[in-house]
């Protein structure tokens, strides 16, 4: 019934980055009523439910999932520029004393920054940009 629906179909939402949160949050909740398991015999659609509202509702869950149904075949190489750039970025966040506030604010808007850059064009080099910076912001901030 459900099987073959991607994820934007089945909360019958266009494939775009930028989705209304409101219509997908009102979606799953219609949806999941209508296959919870208490009212349905198997588990599998209210699964497939719940595992395609968590794509769309993380920015970059959405963003690896439109790349990855565009069926990228490209290999990523990032530049040496970039990369560098990566380093020095992480030894700042590293080098940062964790009780300065003013310090810590700065770098978690250039972070913030950066993966918004990413935002502007979901395509596979800039998703997989933003899942450094995304790496590197959560260790900055203590998050695992």
């Amino acid at each position: 019934m459900l099987k073959k629906l991607s994820c934007f179909s089945l909360f019958n939402m266009p494939s775009q980055f930028r989705v209304d949160s409101n219509k997908l949050k009102s979606n799953y909740y219609t949806l999941s009523k209508k296959y919870h398991p208490d009212k349905n015999k198997t588990e599998k659609n209210f699964h497939k439910i719940t595992t395609a509202y968590n794509i769309l509702k993380d920015d970059l869950q959405r963003a690896e999932y439109l790349v990855n149904i565009k069926d990228n075949k490209e290999r990523i190489k990032h530049d040496m520029g970039f990369l560098s750039s990566i380093m020095e970025l992480e030894e700042r966040c590293y080098s940062t004393d964790k009780s300065d506030e003013e310090n810590k604010i700065i770098l978690n808007k250039i972070l913030d920054d950066k993966i918004n850059e990413c935002k502007d064009d979901i395509n596979l080099m800039n998703v997989s940009r933003w899942k450094y910076f995304k790496r590197i912001k959560d260790d900055f901030n203590g998050k695992q």
